[in-house]
């Protein structure tokens, strides 16, 4: 645990030493370990922890490690086939989990007044290029009909993106993201609540050029 000075980075280490492991119950410890410790509200030390996510401090096994579960590819099963296969089933929850630990991750960072963590990654290929992040979370909000949950922390991510630069705001804006916020929002309306709230805020952000 993150109770004590100085042992932030004993204990990233000891998450990358569990999603190293070829074994799916240490990797998903690891990845609800960071859902953890990313969460301001149960963490002793979010910052760190979002700083590793994001690839800022070094741990750049933590960000890739993220990165793959959010590119996780999605089954083409069927619902009633994939309920039963169990490599199907730990996708989908690293996936969703990889997407909430992003979302508290970029919270995180802009709540900390550390808004140049969130707008460095407009530099990044890895989440503006092509297949980047972004293209992922833009995925997301136009699969919210079957997968709100997933779309509810990707909206999470934009709104921390959009609160960080004017120049993120209108990169997102020029990539669809304000029609896709609305079909969500109309989606969240009727069946996920929370997806509503975080798509009201995102919009709100966006009138605000």
């Amino acid at each position: 645990k993150c109770s004590r000075e100085g042992s932030d980075d004993a204990c990233m280490a000891h998450v990358e030493e569990l999603i190293k492991k070829d074994r799916s119950d240490a990797t998903l410890l690891g990845i609800e370990s960071l859902l953890l410790l990313t969460d301001q509200d149960r963490s002793a030390c979010p910052i760190t922890a979002a700083e590793a996510v994001l690839g800022i401090n070094g741990h750049s096994a933590i960000k890739d490690f993220i990165h793959k579960c959010i590119h996780c590819p999605r089954s083409a099963l069927s619902p009633e086939v994939n309920y039963f296969d169990y490599a199907s089933r730990q996708c989908e929850t690293m996936h969703n989990t990889a997407l909430a630990v992003l979302g508290n991750s970029l919270q995180t960072a802009s709540d900390a007044e550390c808004p140049r963590l969130v707008r460095s990654l407009l530099q990044s290929s890895e989440w503006m290029g092509q297949s980047g992040i972004v293209d992922v979370l833009l995925s997301e909000l136009s699969h919210a009909e079957d997968r709100s949950h997933d779309a509810y922390h990707a909206v999470r991510c934009f709104n921390a993106l959009l609160d960080s630069s004017s120049k993120m705001k209108r990169t997102l804006i020029d990539r669809g993201l304000g029609n896709m916020l609305k079909d969500s929002q109309l989606v969240g309306r009727r069946r996920h609540s929370l997806l509503a709230q975080e798509c009201d805020a995102a919009l709100a952000l966006l009138t605000d050029v």
